[in-house]
């Protein structure tokens, strides 16, 4: 599995999975994010001509026939329209945008802004990038809570930066008057939810997502049926405080 920490990691277990099977593979599912060095390692599947299925994260370029994932797009304008509804004109949302390498983060953030553009012009936007240096978000996220009085919505594209969000605001004083959208649903997110810290949690259904890849590569494998798109989206939903049981022992 991917990890923040090692890296290296995610392709070590699956170049020692290739290996262990002398590629002698009928296929391969397997849950992203894909860092470069897993990226070329799913490449060594595809060119022995192991049917690679792809789950949350997608890099295309490693040859997999699909990937099933959230609509990261879509999510980002739901999140805005929710948002923006709450909001007065001249009010600023401030949006932790991640990794603007890393699609899921640059999709949503992208479906974010556009939204705005076209139904909420009248509404601020200060979109803060970052992802591998926390302290350094941590600092920019500090200023920009203590010195911009109109912020008065929050979101971010990541369940890590939705935690750190969190933290500064409920440190800071702030999330009473900050209404904070958080992404994934996390034992952090969920006790930030319960707090009264976090407003509504983006939930990705992670677990659909692994078994639409899972029913992909099983119909390719056992009845040769080929996907019939290469990207197969699963539905976001947001979660509010009066359902959030239905969730928490997902």
């Amino acid at each position: 599995a991917y990890s923040e920490e090692d890296p290296q990691a995610q392709s070590a277990e699956l170049l020692s999975c290739f290996r262990r099977y002398d590629g002698a593979i009928d296929g391969l599912v397997t849950v992203g994010p894909f860092s470069d060095a897993g990226m070329q390692a799913l490449q060594v599947y595809t060119e022995r001509g192991v049917p690679v299925f792809l789950a949350c994260d997608d890099r295309s370029e490693c040859g997999r026939l699909a990937c099933a994932q959230a609509d990261h797009e879509r999510t980002g304008r739901m999140v805005a329209e929710l948002l923006t509804s709450q909001l007065r004109p001249g009010d600023t949302i401030l949006l932790c945008g991640g990794d603007v390498l890393r699609p899921s983060h640059a999709q949503t953030v992208h479906g974010f802004e556009e939204y705005l553009r076209a139904h909420a012009p009248d509404i601020g936007l200060l979109t803060l990038y970052g992802y591998g240096n926390e302290a350094d978000l941590r600092t920019r996220l500090q200023e920009a809570l203590l010195h911009r009085s109109d912020i008065a919505g929050a979101f971010s594209v990541s369940a890590r930066l939705s935690v750190l969000l969190a933290n500064e605001a409920e440190a800071l004083n702030k999330s009473n008057s900050i209404r904070i959208v958080a992404s994934d649903l996390f034992e952090e997110t969920v006790r930030n939810m319960e707090r009264g810290i976090v407003k509504n949690i983006v939930y990705k259904a992670p677990e659909q997502q692994a078994y639409l890849a899972t029913k992909l590569l099983g119909d390719y494998v056992l009845k040769g049926w080929k996907p019939t798109s290469d990207i197969q989206y699963v539905e976001s939903r947001l979660i509010f405080q009066s359902d959030l049981d239905v969730y928490k022992n997902r």
